[in-house]
């Protein structure tokens, strides 16, 4: 957390020549993100998180990765532990002016303190767009298939992005579908640093 802190610090302080209504593909965040579950086994987990994406010259494709941990509660019980990982590989594609179609592949690997740890793969497309010099947002449909776990999960997330300058941001997201064959609820606050 101290290295994205002190990166983000950094960004502030450099002169960058992007323009503002761009959208960029490489860039860290960190932030605060909750999983709500909506059942009566598993509570809320929370924690903070890091992720970042590096965008390979003007190829369209970018790697991405993630770390994500959390602790909540079971059963009412708390001192439980939920540590996703993940590392992929994306695409985008303008489709319309400062809009972008986006598709990303993951490798997704999840630790538990109170059982196996779970890997599989997650999907995702949708679209990115910048829709002003200070704000942009996006939308995704993803697709999970994990170990260990015979069922497929879906969901959908919203992201916007409200710009200080052209580097640093505001992000709020949210994400509504299944974990784990369960119906959750995920948020996520965070600041973002692009170059």
């Amino acid at each position: 957390m101290k290295r994205v802190l002190f990166v983000l610090a950094m960004a502030i302080a450099l002169p960058q020549a992007a323009q503002a209504e761009s959208l960029s593909y490489t860039y860290v965040e960190g932030g605060y993100a909750n999983n709500d579950f909506d059942n009566s086994m598993f509570g809320s987990f929370d924690g903070f998180y890091g992720k970042g994406s590096v965008a390979f010259g003007d190829s369209g494709f970018f790697a991405a990765g993630s770390y994500k941990p959390s602790s909540g509660d079971i059963f009412g019980s708390s001192g439980y532990d939920i540590d996703t990982t993940s590392l992929g590989l994306g695409y985008h594609h303008a489709i319309a002016d400062k809009v972008d179609f986006v598709a990303q592949l993951d490798y997704v690997h999840t630790s538990v303190n109170f059982g196996d740890s779970i890997e599989g793969y997650r999907v995702s497309a949708g679209v990115r767009s910048s829709f002003s010099e200070k704000f942009e947002g996006a939308v995704l449909g993803h697709y999970e298939k994990t170990s260990d776990i015979d069922a497929s999960d879906f969901s959908v997330s919203l992201e916007g992005q409200f710009k200080f300058n052209e580097v640093l941001g505001l992000v709020v997201g949210v994400e509504s579908g299944q974990r784990f064959d369960q119906d959750v609820l995920t948020y996520n606050v965070g600041l973002r640093a692009s170059f």
